[in-house]
């Protein structure tokens, strides 16, 4: 359509336009419409139903809808009077080009000679004009197509239904599960060609026209609504059970919803969909959920989510809400999960928790798997956190004394703590001894999320050794059973890894190349913990690349990340990072032209002076004084000696590297 061709018209050319159209629609010459220019301008998509007119007779048919559609704009309120004065314009124009009524019965119905309803009507036409005009400039985006509301009460009961329940189903749906929706709602292929027929839809996708959908939907009603939730929830919950939470909710059926949240999370999660499972979740209230202990389980795996996304407050704060559970083992497990999330942050409040969890299991439920679980918890706190090895020792004799000797998974945990226990004290040999027999318990049960963990922990196991052959086939044995169970942070993870291996392999090209695939995935996962850390890992190994515009943009990146995440350890060792990589520094600050030639000269000097920086740049003694002090009050850089003696040097940590 080229409505910008129409605009070109003045008002009294428009005038005349519709003036011939209105003759010819009065006629039916539904032919010559179609060759008016006014079959050219965008709003007459509202008078056809397909996405362009089936022939030269639906074009004309919708120019003649249009004509009618301005006539009713000029309509006033209320009942139709033939006396009044104001319905003099509409009466003359809807009675004679609509209604086929002759001048001479327009004059007797109105109460006036023949003569007068020229002048009547041709004013008339030009309020036509004007909001013609009015609408061309300005299209109103809130009328409906005007064909699909004629063209509705004429379809069949079948077609109806079908023609909602496409205008109803906005999300794209896998044609398997449409057809067999269809089939759910006695939706016969006849029905579906008629549909195709009339141009409501195209037959070989079953893709509604778009700008027929308001209509449509405006005519489903909230049972029918309903009632199409629950069967596409129920149709999809198999393969897509995001999607299907969504119809759940829709359908205002949220125990249903947050069971699947439950049971389908962490698959969720691994698809790289944690954002949008948020949203769900924040969209159920406690008054929703009829069973009280689904609500508490709902909160549990809300600060799961959190957790993944290094949220640890939001997390906190839903564990907390768990704790009023009165079923032991919710509340149980609400304080070790609340443990495990204080571990960033508090020692003591993580032993707390993990000591209050073990309370309620002793009373409880003394034989409940959750208890070694909050023990072995207990020796990673011990030994990664505090590196306090002779507490870990204790707590992994507690989770020993707790475990079944028939539960392989449990034995294939606890190899795996023991291990990183010794990895962490520097015994590499018995790292590896214990994560073999990790491996090999958990190859038992086919345990395939355990698996991957330990693959990857044997891989560090002979990174730290120096082994880098051997490191490398047991992370990229990780990435594999990651990438089979569609483990997203784990996939992260083992890219990561393999990247450190490849760096002190001195093969920096390829480490980025794995890097990089791992800060896309922790990016995607929202994982600002990792993500940082991805980050000095790609500064670094540009730094040996030698290209420093993007060792300093992951840098400052990672800074940025770290700073926002309260990451201290990772901020600590960007700093060492930075000591042995001048060109890092400084990455985060901003500096003028002028400033920066203050760097480039301490890279040569110990020191400079108010009038070396002013023999630089050339500028005033004033701008020289504000521009140093400006650095000084930002850490870059110190100021040394008083009055003349003034001068100014780099913090000694980066004395060394200028």
């Amino acid at each position: 359509m080229n409505q910008p061709d129409l605009l070109a018209y003045n008002l009294a050319t428009l005038e005349k336009m519709l003036a011939e159209a209105l003759r010819h629609a009065r006629e039916g010459d539904v032919l010559f419409l179609a060759s008016s220019p006014l079959a050219t301008c965008q709003i007459i998509e509202r008078w056809y139903v397909a996405d362009t007119p089936q022939g030269s007779a639906e074009l004309g048919r919708a120019v003649q809808a249009l004509l009618w559609w301005l006539i009713e704009r000029i309509r006033p309120h209320g009942e139709r009077h033939w006396l009044a004065l104001p319905w003099r314009a509409y009466n003359v124009l809807a009675g004679f080009y609509i209604e086929g009524l002759r001048i001479a019965d327009l004059a007797e119905a109105m109460g006036v000679v023949e003569q007068t309803i020229y002048p009547i009507r041709n004013q008339a036409v030009q309020s036509l004009a004007k909001l013609l005009l009015e609408e061309l400039q300005q299209p109103s985006t809130t009328l409906p197509n005007h064909a699909i509301i004629g063209l509705y009460p004429q379809l069949t009961v079948a077609e109806q239904t079908l023609a909602r329940m496409l205008a109803f189903n906005q999300q794209p749906l896998a044609q398997r599960w449409l057809e067999h929706w269809l089939e759910l709602n006695a939706i016969a292929e006849p029905i579906i060609q008629q549909l195709a027929d009339h141009g409501l839809i195209k037959s070989e996708s079953l893709a509604l026209v778009e700008k027929l959908r308001p209509f449509l939907q405006s005519q489903i009603s909230a049972p029918e609504r309903r009632r199409w939730h629950q069967q596409l929830a129920e149709l999809l919950q198999p393969s897509e059970p995001l999607q299907s939470i969504q119809h759940w909710l829709q359908a205002q059926a949220y125990d249903q919803a947050a069971s699947l949240i439950i049971a389908e999370h962490q698959t969720i999660v691994d698809n790289l969909q944690g954002r949008a499972l948020r949203e769900l979740l924040a969209q159920i209230q406690a008054h929703d959920i009829q069973q009280p202990q689904l609500w508490f389980r709902l909160k549990l795996v809300s600060g799961d989510v959190a957790m993944t996304m290094n949220d640890v407050q939001t997390a906190l704060g839903e564990y907390q809400a768990a704790l009023a559970a009165n079923e032991p083992l919710l509340k149980a497990e609400a304080y070790y999960k609340r443990g495990k999330a204080f571990r960033s942050q508090s020692t003591m409040e993580a032993q707390a928790h993990f000591n209050y969890s073990i309370a309620i299991l002793e009373r409880a439920a003394p034989n409940d798997p959750l208890r070694y679980r909050v023990c072995l918890e207990q020796a990673w706190m011990w030994f990664q956190d505090q590196r306090d090895f002779e507490q870990a020792q204790t707590s992994l004799a507690q989770a020993a004394s707790l475990i079944d000797p028939l539960d392989r998974g449990a034995w294939a945990e606890l190899a795996n703590a023991r291990g990183m226990f010794y990895a962490h004290r520097g015994e590499h040999a018995e790292a590896i001894n214990q994560h073999q027999a990790a491996w090999l318990a958990a190859n038992e049960v086919n345990h395939s999320l355990l698996m991957t963990h330990i693959a990857h922990n044997l891989g560090y196991d002979y990174l730290d050794l120096g082994h880098y052959s051997q490191a490398l086939d047991y992370f990229e044995q990780s990435l594999n059973l990651a990438n089979r169970t569609g483990n997203r942070r784990m996939q992260g993870l083992c890219q990561k890894s393999i990247g450190a291996c490849c760096f002190w392999m001195q093969e920096f090209t390829l480490a980025v190349e794995h890097y990089l695939a791992a800060y896309q995935i922790f990016a995607a996962m929202h994982n600002h913990n990792w993500q940082a850390n991805t980050c000095y890992d790609l500064a670094e190994a540009y730094a040996e690349l030698g290209q420093s515009q993007l060792m300093r943009h992951y840098y400052a990146e990672a800074i940025q990340l770290a700073q926002a995440s309260g990451l201290d350890r990772l901020l600590n060792d960007l700093h060492g990072l930075a000591e042995n990589y001048p060109g890092l520094y400084p990455p985060t600050i901003e500096l003028n032209e002028r400033q920066q030639r203050i760097f480039d000269y301490l890279k040569q000097h110990p020191s400079i002076t108010n009038r070396d920086y002013r023999e630089l740049t050339q500028i005033s003694p004033k701008q020289a004084a504000r521009d140093l002090n400006d650095l000084v009050e930002r850490n870059v850089l110190v100021r040394s000696g008083d009055g003349r003696s003034t001068s100014y040097q780099l913090p000694q940590s980066k004395a060394n590297e200028a």
